[in-house]
């Protein structure tokens, strides 16, 4: 077997045991007023903002929940994007409570690349009239 494979079985198997603990969590039931924080974190503009919404999901949510672990590997082997385990995700890698999330349409900021150094072509026409 390729080991790429067995990698991906072993995530397979690893988001299956995560999410078969995820009904005891503490968002569960409460869907609507998740997807609300998961908006809010997507939309923050400031880093101040994006850590008020990880502060509120973690205290209304996740503080004492009995599936955190669980939902904090699910987190990393789906690699998810958006609010998990109290924290903020971004390819299933934890985040700064102060990361903002990529807007749609828009790159992350790189550094610029340095101008290409511009010349000036002379073509036959122009050597020939000046020649004359």
């Amino acid at each position: 077997m390729r080991p790429i494979s067995r990698e991906v079985l072993a995530r397979n198997e690893a988001a299956k045991l995560a999410a078969a603990e995820l009904p005891d969590g503490a968002c569960t039931r409460r869907g609507r007023l998740w997807s609300v924080l998961e908006r809010a974190h997507r939309r923050a503009s400031t880093p101040e903002e994006a850590a008020q919404v990880v502060a509120a999901a973690r205290e209304e949510f996740c503080a004492g929940c009995p599936a955190l672990m669980a939902c904090h590997r699910l987190a990393e082997v789906g690699t998810y994007t958006g609010l998990a385990a109290g924290a903020a995700y971004e390819n299933g890698e934890r985040q700064k409570d102060t990361w903002t999330a990529p807007k749609a349409g828009r790159q992350r900021k790189t550094r610029p690349k340095a101008a290409a150094p511009t010349t000036e072509r002379t073509t036959s026409r122009q050597v020939d009239r000046r020649a004359s």
